[in-house]
């Protein structure tokens, strides 16, 4: 029985012997050929170990060019290719999800991890921003969140300081608004002093730690002048 092969590929996976794994997989696919989420297990499978994944890509090709229409198999061979390093197919394919998928929010967000993965920091903000439009009420906040950070990776912190602020006033998710405000004081005003933005980056550092007591505001005001000055002197 397939699942029988399944199984044992798995043990031989724990013991750390992927080769012979990957006998049982094939041997399993070759028998699975009409069972498409079987399949997609075996590919996702394989996706974990480098020695597997073109197993994983070629059983994934085949399920798209069988299924162009099915989400799950189109990302899984994105992540695949991701996993694989293969970056410009990788990029192929989160894009192709992000224009078959355009009203789909959990799409969005998982095109834009590979957008992410490989630094095009653009099209997954792009993705992502898609996505706060269109998922549920739950996941917007960290989706906010996750765009926060990729405009500090891609060097334009200024543009994260007020979706921090916002997290932190509105959001209802207590993870959210300690990760917003740890984030403004500790990275976007690091960036912001970095940059010369010596005001943005005080405000931030008030708005941050603003549910503290006046020592605490001292304290932050007092970093802000020393970096001021040693960034100033090194200039």
């Amino acid at each position: 029985l397939p699942v029988t092969r399944l199984l044992v590929a798995h043990l031989y996976l724990d013991l750390g012997q992927p080769n012979k794994a990957r006998l049982y997989l094939a041997n399993a696919r070759t028998q699975t050929r009409d069972d498409a989420d079987l399949l997609l297990w075996i590919a996702r499978t394989c996706q974990q170990y480098p020695d597997l994944q073109q197993l994983g890509i070629d059983i994934c090709r085949g399920l798209v060019a069988r299924e162009p229409e099915s989400f799950p198999n189109a990302l899984c061979l994105a992540d695949l290719y991701a996993c694989a390093g293969r970056e410009k197919l990788a990029i192929m394919e989160a894009r192709g999800i992000v224009e078959t998928w355009p009203d789909d929010g959990f799409a969005m967000a998982r095109a834009a991890e590979v957008f992410q993965r490989f630094k095009h920091w653009d099209e997954a903000i792009d993705a992502l921003e898609k996505a706060t439009c269109r998922g549920d009420a739950g996941v917007i906040d960290s989706w906010r969140y996750r765009i926060a950070g990729l405009h500090v990776s891609a060097g334009r912190p200024e543009n994260a300081v007020d979706i921090y602020k916002d997290l932190i006033a509105n959001t209802d998710n207590d993870v959210i608004r300690s990760l917003s405000r740890k984030d403004l004081a500790e990275t976007c005003a690091i960036e912001l002093l970095s940059e010369g933005n010596f005001d943005q980056a005080a405000n931030a550092l008030i708005d941050a730690e603003m549910n503290g007591d006046g020592e605490a505001v001292l304290n932050v005001l007092g970093r802000v002048a020393t970096d001021r000055i040693s960034l100033e002197d090194s200039s």
